[in-house]
């Protein structure tokens, strides 16, 4: 599952403004010390940011910015509306700036769209936590909707050479009709009897009951980042992104069954098919094949130019570039059979009963191929705003729409729409069907949604 961002009623952005490094030092968060000489002032760098934007004022090997954002999850305002932030300064004299919660579509010049300020001084090499109190317009958005995703920039003149993700919510606590898992969740699988979710910050999987979505056992450890997941040959498949690995878990036990094995670069998505899981990376366009019976690679890489979402249906591998073309790959030979054009940027592909589906973050679509003739048969506009992610059972195809926070079905025989089934989470991710019920995985809210397949109706925990 490709890791890839979107808008959501309700959300802001948290800049970190970061002036620079110099003046005085701290020995900690509450008391300076001396002054220090002009001569130890620290100009913070962006390292390779700044050199890959090719940007002045950043030798070759410049470290990136010592601010660090070190909150994650959900973080809960005092009754005065203060929310706490957490930030780590690694140079040798203090690190200073401002933090402002702005919103997220409009600028932040001390106006409406202001939704909190700080000032922010970080002593040398310690931790600090900040009170950033929310404005009347903060507030009021976070009692309207009970919770606010945060994007968090820290910057550096102009570049960002570090951020991370908070949910801002009244309590720690998600709604009746949400599970809580672990922190930035991004993938989700279903295979009798339990779904797995991956929590990225976490390097977890939580396991779920089919049934009933309770929380079985304590979270499996897996490694760094799990981004992809896939279920089949009486195993959990995970694609780790930052090691380039697949780690295998029996469905069973929930702990690791064999070595992990080698992937293209940042494997992040997963399809089974012929008894093999196909593993496509973020890095690069080479397409490994595993024998899910054996854990063992088979044959060659599948090279192919770019990367994207992929899908395996009636014996063919369907690989999008991530650009404007999708290869219809024999998954016996390896060999492109058929190149189709269709809109830019796919975001998510599903096979099945004949049919590829696309969902295009051009536009904003849904393009319909036939697996027979590859050809584009047409276009669909789902009713939403950013479709993330698609999975078909029978003849429903279930479309996740990430900026509207939302799924809606499409009857693939009749293309009757059901809109907006049911809102869920925070940053939706990723849907998956199994067990009679679509799972959403939401990073921005640390939760996933169960919907009941034959009603839409959200099903509480």
């Amino acid at each position: 599952m490709r890791r890839r961002g979107g808008g959501l009623v309700g959300a802001l952005v948290l800049v970190l403004a970061v002036a620079g490094c110099g003046g005085s030092s701290q020995s900690n968060a509450g008391r300076a010390s001396k002054p220090v000489g002009a001569n130890h002032v620290v100009t913070l760098g962006c390292g390779d940011l700044c050199e890959q934007a090719g940007a002045s004022g950043a030798p070759p090997g410049a470290a990136r910015s010592p601010i660090r954002l070190d909150t994650t999850g959900i973080v809960v305002p005092s009754p005065a509306g203060v929310v706490p932030v957490t930030f780590s300064c690694a140079a040798s004299v203090q690190c200073q700036g401002a933090i402002l919660f702005i919103d997220r579509d409009a600028e932040c010049s001390q106006g409406p769209a202001c939704l909190g300020r700080s000032d922010l001084i970080v002593g040398a090499h310690t931790t600090r936590t900040l009170g950033v109190k929310l404005s009347a317009l903060g507030a009021g958005e976070l009692g309207r909707y009970g919770r606010m995703l945060v994007d968090v920039d820290v910057l550096v003149g102009r570049y960002a050479p570090a951020g991370g993700d908070i949910t801002v919510a009244l309590s720690q606590t998600p709604p009746k009709d949400e599970i809580a898992v672990g922190n930035n969740p991004g993938a989700i699988a279903v295979g009798a009897p339990s779904a797995w979710v991956a929590n990225f910050d976490d390097g977890t999987l939580t396991r779920l009951n089919a049934a009933t979505g309770a929380v079985v056992g304590s979270p499996s450890k897996v490694g760094s980042s799990p981004s992809a997941l896939a279920v089949g040959g009486r195993s959990v498949w995970v694609g780790e992104e930052s090691s380039d690995r697949v780690v295998r878990l029996s469905a069973r036990s929930g702990r690791p069954d064999g070595k992990p094995i080698l992937a293209p670069q940042g494997p992040d998505e997963l399809a089974t098919g012929l008894g093999s899981l196909w593993v496509g990376g973020a890095n690069d366009g080479d397409i490994t094949r595993i024998a899910m019976a054996s854990g063992r690679v088979v044959g060659r890489p599948i090279k192919l130019v770019g990367s994207g979402p992929l899908a395996f249906a009636d014996g063919s591998l369907w690989v999008s570039n991530g650009g404007s073309e999708v290869r219809r790959v024999d998954a016996a030979t390896g060999k492109v059979i058929t190149v189709i054009r269709v809109p830019e940027f796919p975001q998510a592909m599903t096979a099945g009963r004949g049919r590829v589906w696309i969902a295009n973050g051009d536009g904003a679509t849904l393009t319909e191929i036939d697996a027979d003739t590859g050809k584009v048969l047409d276009s669909h506009v789902p009713g939403g705003g950013f479709p993330i992610s698609l999975a078909l059972a029978g003849r429903t195809l279930w479309i996740l729409d990430q900026k509207t926070g939302s799924v809606a079905k499409l009857n693939t025989a009749t293309l009757a729409l059901t809109p907006e089934v049911d809102p869920v989470g925070l940053l939706p991710a990723q849907l998956a069907i199994g067990a009679g019920s679509v799972w959403v995985v939401n990073g921005g809210s640390n939760s996933v949604t169960r919907i009941d397949a034959a009603t839409g109706a959200v099903q509480d925990r």
